[in-house]
C-alpha cells in the first residue's frame, strides 16, 4: 500500500514544486519590470531636474524680461512695430487701435502688452514713411535712369482728383526692376498743363530726382497731360499708355457701329433700372439664389468696361 502511494505522492511533490517555480519567476519577472519601470521614472526625473536648472532664470532676468514690455523696451517696441506694419500692409483704419476685439485678442495673446493710442499710431506711421522715404531716395540717386509714368485719379462720387506719380529703376544691388508709387497729389487747381508741370516739378524735387536722369514719362493722351511732360522734360521723352491707346481706337471703331452702339445703350438702361430700383434688385438676387447662382453685384457700366469685353469677344 504504501508502494502505491509512493509514485503519487512523489508526482503531486513534483508537480507543486512545479507550480512554486513558475510562481517564483513570475515574481522575479514582475520585480525585474518594476525595477525598470523604477529606473526609467528616476532617469526622468533627474532630466527633468537638470532641464529645470538650465532653464532657470535669475530674479535680475526676470525683471528685465518684464520691462521689456514697458513703454520703450525691445518686446514692446517689437510688437508695436509689428502692429504698424499690419495697419500699413492690410490698410486698416488707424482707429483699429481703439476697438474691442483687438484689445481682447491682445490682452489674451500678450497680458503685458499696451496697445498705443490712434495719435501714437499716427506718429509711428509718419516715423515710417519718412525712414523708407530716405531708403527710397539713396536708390534713386544711385541708378543711372529712371522711367516714369503718371495718370490723374478722380474718386467716384466725388470731385476730388489725385495725380499719381510712379518711378521705375533698376536696383543697381541685385539688378532686379521695381516699381514705386511716389505719391498721390491732392489736386486743388484746375487740372491745366501748367499745374501739372509745377505738380511734377515738387514732387520730383521732394525726392532729390534729377531730371536728367528721368529717360521718358508715360501718360494719357490727353492733351494736359502731354502739354504738362513736354513742358516739364521736352517734346521727346513722352510714351503714350498703350492700354489708353487701344482704348481710343476701339472708342474711334465704334463710334460710327449703330448696331453694337444700340446693343451698349441697352445693356446701360438695364443696368440703371436696377441700380435705382431696390424692389428690382431683390427680385434679381431672389432669381439668382434660386436658380442656384452666387449673388452678384450691379456694376457701373461705362465705356471701358464695353471695350474690354469686346477685346475679349476678338482675342
Amino acid at each position: 500500500m504504501s508502494v502505491a502511494l509512493l509514485p503519487r505522492s512523489t508526482s503531486n511533490t513534483s508537480h507543486s514544486d512545479s507550480n512554486s517555480f513558475c510562481d517564483n519567476n513570475e515574481d522575479l519577472v514582475n520585480q525585474m519590470n518594476h525595477q525598470e519601470e523604477d529606473n526609467q521614472s528616476l532617469d526622468t526625473i533627474s532630466v527633468l531636474s537638470k532641464s529645470a536648472k538650465l532653464k532657470q532664470q535669475t530674479v535680475l532676468q526676470l525683471f528685465e524680461k518684464s520691462a521689456s514690455y514697458d513703454d520703450g523696451g525691445e518686446r514692446h517696441v517689437a510688437i508695436t512695430q509689428s502692429l504698424v506694419f499690419m495697419i500699413i500692409k492690410d490698410n486698416l483704419p488707424l482707429s483699429c487701435v481703439e476697438k474691442e476685439g483687438l484689445k481682447q485678442f491682445v490682452h489674451v495673446a500678450c497680458p503685458r502688452y499696451k496697445l498705443p493710442s490712434r495719435f501714437k499710431v499716427t506718429d509711428l506711421i509718419e516715423q515710417r514713411y519718412s525712414t523708407t522715404k530716405a531708403i527710397l531716395i539713396n536708390h534713386l540717386q544711385e541708378t543711372r535712369y529712371l522711367t516714369m509714368s503718371s495718370d490723374i485719379v478722380t474718386i467716384t462720387n466725388s470731385t476730388r482728383s489725385f495725380l499719381i506719380i510712379t518711378v521705375h529703376f533698376l536696383n543697381v544691388a541685385d539688378e532686379s526692376l521695381n516699381s514705386c508709387c511716389l505719391t498721390a497729389h491732392y489736386m486743388t487747381e484746375g487740372h491745366t498743363g501748367e499745374y501739372i508741370k509745377d505738380c511734377f516739378e515738387n514732387i520730383t524735387s521732394d525726392f532729390s530726382i534729377d531730371k536728367s536722369k528721368i529717360v521718358n514719362f508715360s501718360t494719357d493722351n490727353g492733351s494736359n497731360m502731354v502739354a504738362a511732360v513736354n513742358l516739364f522734360l521736352g517734346t521727346k521723352k513722352r510714351i503714350p499708355c498703350v492700354a489708353h491707346t487701344i482704348n481710343l481706337i476701339i472708342d474711334g471703331v465704334l463710334k460710327n457701329n449703330t448696331n453694337f452702339s444700340n446693343l451698349a445703350d441697352q445693356i446701360k438702361r438695364i443696368v440703371t433700372y436696377f441700380k435705382h430700383s431696390v424692389s428690382a434688385s431683390d427680385e434679381l438676387r431672389s432669381e439668382q439664389l434660386a436658380e442656384g447662382k452666387k449673388e452678384g453685384q450691379i456694376l457701373m457700366l461705362i465705356q471701358a468696361h464695353l471695350n474690354e469685353l469686346l477685346l475679349q469677344s476678338i482675342f
